[in-house]
């Protein structure tokens, strides 16, 4: 027998880890407390979780130049095919 998922109407809410303050606390993704979304989004990685599916988002800053860079070579590679 097929368990059934809730519906997913596009509501989310943003997460951290319980412990985020505590500098001897242990990393634990399943111990999550919602926050604002402010909060979240200042945050190089924080998790979004909907009646479906918790996600861990992560933000990676990364220099133009090396974007030109890669895409020059991927496109340089593409034409090779």
């Amino acid at each position: 027998m097929k368990e059934e998922r809730p519906p997913d109407k596009g509501i989310f809410v943003y997460a951290l880890p319980r412990d985020r303050h505590n500098p001897r606390g242990r990393y634990n993704p399943y111990d999550l407390q919602v926050v604002s979304a402010q909060e979240a989004r200042e945050l190089p990685m924080y998790f979004t979780a909907s009646a479906t599916s918790v996600t861990l988002v992560s933000i990676c800053i990364v220099q133009v130049e090396l974007v030109n860079a890669m895409n020059h070579i991927y496109f340089k590679l593409s034409e090779c095919t």
